[in-house]
């Protein structure tokens, strides 16, 4: 049996238990502060977006998830293109019903490039 620990030794040993667990903890709060904080939905967009949309392939269902949008003007979107063939430019959608110049802009960062007139940041005429 080994001797007991001297109380300067016991001291030692309870200030490094103490600041171990003292590490530890620090450790779990940064992590759940970190993992807690919520994003301004003003500076979200800053991360920019997670999909893309092919105008000429998305099914109603892929158009309905773009902001504003929802399922019947993703549906009269999907029977215009049917209708009257693919969109060539993002400005082909102004002739939808229910899509105005607002609206085009709020969903043109989501449209996938389908050719490179169509995918023209500056908005340009060719």
């Amino acid at each position: 049996m080994s001797p007991p620990l001297s109380r300067s030794e016991q001291i030692v040993t309870l200030a490094l238990l103490l600041a171990g667990l003292g590490g530890i903890a620090a450790f779990a709060w940064h992590l759940g502060v970190s993992k807690s904080q919520l994003i301004d939905v003003d500076e979200a967009t800053k991360f920019g977006n997670s999909f893309a949309v092919d105008l000429n392939s998305a099914t109603v269902d892929e158009l309905a998830v773009l902001p504003g949008l929802g399922p019947k003007l993703a549906r009269e979107i999907v029977d215009y293109r049917l209708a009257h063939g693919p969109f060539h430019r993002p400005e082909d959608l102004l002739q939808v019903p229910g899509v105005g110049p607002q609206k085009l802009e709020a969903i043109r960062g989501y449209f996938a490039p389908t050719s490179e007139r169509f995918f023209d940041p500056l908005h340009r005429e060719r």
